[in-house]
């Protein structure tokens, strides 16, 4: 049996798939807020506020926490907005990738200058990354908007009975 596009992109359907749909689209919740905050501190609050809340910003120059805390919204809404907006929704799973890969330097600096618990902290966050980066192309199927506007939504279950889809026969 050969997938189409129409298959590929068709929401989950068993009860074991919306459950790891739903643990994804959490999870893909969880990293962009943390992220979004994170970044947003390291961006908008004064240096002393964010060195007091966040030791391991002591000793490093302002412009790179400000860089670090724009990449990090950047990255945190690639993660929910191409899939709020149903466009380009692979762009969601290179910005999880990101900030997996974005961990893993994290946790290697944090190791380095001594901060276990911020590395941890940094290697949970990469875990979260990247199981929203392996689940999101995999387990986690959106429909664009434009596929519905262009074949409909009857001709979808139509073509998904016929491909066999739901287990059921064609006639």
């Amino acid at each position: 049996m050969t997938t189409t596009d129409a298959d590929s992109t068709a929401p989950p359907e068993s009860f074991a798939d919306k459950d790891i749909h739903f643990v994804l689209r959490v999870a893909q919740g969880a990293l962009a807020s943390s992220f979004l905050v994170m970044g947003a501190v390291m961006v908008a609050s004064p240096m002393a506020d964010v060195a007091r809340g966040l030791p391991f910003v002591a000793g490093t120059t302002k412009a790179v926490i400000h860089a670090v805390g724009i990449a990090e919204i950047v990255l945190a809404l690639g993660v929910v907005l191409p899939q709020a907006a149903r466009i380009k929704v692979r762009l969601a799973t290179l910005a999880a990738l990101f900030l997996a890969i974005s961990m893993v330097f994290a946790v290697v600096v944090h190791v380095i200058r001594g901060e276990l618990v911020v590395a941890l902290l940094a290697l949970e966050l990469g875990a979260i990354a990247g199981v929203v980066a392996w689940g999101h192309p995999h387990k986690v199927q959106v429909v664009p908007t434009h596929f519905f506007r262009r074949h409909g939504r009857a001709r979808l279950v139509r073509r998904r009975l016929v491909s066999g889809h739901h287990h059921a026969t064609a006639q």
